[in-house]
């Protein structure tokens, strides 16, 4: 992940902060980029069927699911990927 991070010009940070605020003006909600950040913070794809996938992590009762909606995410599917970039984003 942290390759992808950096051929796209955005640092760890960067790329975390992108998420801090309001979800609807995310900078970074495309389902592409949504799915690289949810498996960055150490979450696997657990399944998903049509425009959604699933992701789980050990030890996170949430599951993250997004649905590819035209090349991107739904505003509260990015504000849940924010929890979790808050909760997990320093740590990974």
């Amino acid at each position: 992940m942290a390759d992808w991070l950096d051929r796209n010009g955005l640092s760890r940070d960067q790329k975390g902060e992108a998420f801090r605020g309001d979800p609807q003006q995310s900078q970074v909600d495309t389902f592409t980029d949504a799915c690289r950040i949810a498996e960055w913070l150490g979450f696997e794809r657990k399944g998903g069927k049509g425009s959604h996938c699933t992701y789980g992590r050990e030890g996170e009762p949430l599951m993250l699911n997004f649905q590819n909606c035209g090349g991107y995410i739904k505003p509260y599917q990015a504000k849940q990927l924010d929890e979790m970039v808050k909760k997990y984003g320093a740590h990974t």
